[in-house]
């Protein structure tokens, strides 16, 4: 789940947002003024922020433009009061994700909120992708005409057609594992959502824990930015 950070003065309205973002499963963090948050967003580095326009110390729009200087990706939700709705607009044209007015429904921060973080999710996605061009002919790459690859086709396209099923594919190294896996991928109901393939024996011992599970930025030497784990970015 996506981390939090929630930046507002109002503590009954931060309580309120943290206690029913707790129990939709986010990892929340909690601030009551720019300053703290400012010094605290580097190390914690979340995902999406919720962003009062208008703090004690610090403006919104100040604290939106610090984040952009620092390379800072999260998905910035600006929180407004009526009347500030050309400042919000502003804030988008800096980088914000969207702006909510207050007063608002729980439920309608609750929908933007995961909107956030199904895009958070969709460019994790497209970014292995980007770095791992899968180019497909038709449903399947199998070349051949023999009566053994045709027995091959018929049996991908009886197992994928079965939803919800947990295919093994044996076979000597060179056989075509690889391809038969990509096959039933794309002849399967999930053909639209993201083809993830793992070479265990590629990664070197010590990255392989960062490319399953992710990181956050800063966590080794050559974390510079925070990266989705392959295990999440197949979740579905």
């Amino acid at each position: 789940m996506a981390k939090i950070a929630i930046v507002d003065d109002e503590k009954v309205l931060v309580t309120s947002l943290a206690m029913a973002f707790d129990d939709e499963g986010y990892e929340v963090e909690t601030f009551y003024d720019g300053s703290s948050f400012l010094a605290a967003v580097e190390d914690s580095q979340p995902d999406i922020v919720l962003l009062d326009l208008r703090l004690p110390d610090i403006s919104g729009l100040e604290i939106l433009g610090r984040m952009s200087s620092k390379n800072l990706t999260a998905k910035t939700i600006m929180i407004t009061a009526h009347g500030d709705i050309d400042t919000a607009i502003k804030a988008m044209k800096s980088g914000a994700y969207d702006f909510i007015n207050k007063p608002f429904e729980l439920d309608e921060m609750i929908l933007l909120v995961q909107k956030a973080s199904d895009e958070l999710k969709l460019e994790g996605e497209v970014e292995h992708l980007r770095e791992k061009i899968l180019i497909y002919d038709g449903d399947h790459d199998l070349i051949g005409s023999s009566a053994a690859i045709d027995g091959v086709i018929e049996q991908i396209q009886k197992v994928s057609a079965i939803s919800d099923c947990t295919i093994l594919i044996r076979g000597e190294s060179g056989t075509g594992k690889e391809l038969v896996a990509k096959a039933i991928h794309n002849m399967s109901g999930e053909k639209s959502r993201p083809f993830i393939e793992i070479n265990c024996s590629a990664f070197p011992e010590h990255l392989l824990e960062s490319e399953l599970f992710g990181h956050e930025r800063g966590s080794f030497t050559d974390a510079k930015q925070k990266k989705l784990g392959l295990v999440e970015i197949a979740d579905g």
